[in-house]
């Protein structure tokens, strides 16, 4: 009887110690970048320095198994990066740098339709899920951003949207979702940002403007 109750304790102990060890030893990490814009922008970054700020991140990176994706918040769901005519996580730098090319020659208009871009996300997220299983990767996103949705009447809706994506992840920890604000003083949308962060398991970062978003990228 003592026997079986070692081995019954062995066998918990190890099955635990292998969940921590899958969690915390992934292949590699997969980012993603959601950058706002909408017509704002006009105002807050006329220059393009948010853009700027994670082509510079990218480029100092040096980091084994990384892939990128690019995705922007403006009139309508905005994507910058597909793979096979796909919204999707690309390889190389020099295929991120083109996604970022393609978001420097698209001028900022518009409004903010945060739900429209999260719903593609999660769409993203989805077929990573389903097609690629065994790749074991952790999900990084950072959404980069200056106002508040336009697309909906209560932030509740966006929070929302945040949870559904955390919970297509048995393990929690394999998806964080950071946000940095920038611009002048908005209170609602610095609260959603921080809400959303908080949520998404990540970090918030506000930028006295856009010069400081490099700063706040961290990988």
């Amino acid at each position: 009887m003592r026997n079986i109750i070692f081995l019954l304790a062995l066998v918990v102990s190890f099955s635990t110690a292998n969940a921590k060890e899958t969690s915390s030893q992934r292949k590699g990490t997969k980012y993603l970048f959601v950058i706002d814009k909408s017509g704002s922008n006009a105002n807050s970054d006329p220059g393009g320095i948010r853009i700027s700020a994670i082509r510079n991140l990218i480029n100092r990176a040096h980091r084994p198994n990384t892939q990128w994706a690019l995705a922007g918040i403006g009139q309508s769901n905005i994507v910058y990066s597909t793979v096979n005519g796909e919204f999707g996580f690309v390889w190389g730098k020099h295929q991120i740098n083109q996604s970022l090319d393609k978001a420097i020659e698209d001028r900022d208009s518009g409004a903010t339709s945060y739900m429209s871009t999260l719903s593609e996300v999660k769409d993203l997220l989805v077929r990573e899920i389903v097609d690629r299983q065994d790749e074991n990767f952790r999900y990084k996103i950072f959404v980069v951003s200056d106002g508040v949705p336009t697309d909906v009447l209560r932030h509740r809706e966006v929070y929302g949207s945040v949870k559904e994506l955390k919970q297509l992840f048995l393990d929690s920890n394999q998806l964080q979702i950071s946000t940095i604000f920038y611009g002048s003083p908005n209170a609602g949308a610095e609260h959603l940002l921080s809400e959303i962060a908080e949520l998404g398991g990540g970090t918030y970062g506000r930028a006295m403007n856009a010069s400081d978003i490099l700063e706040l990228l961290i990988l």
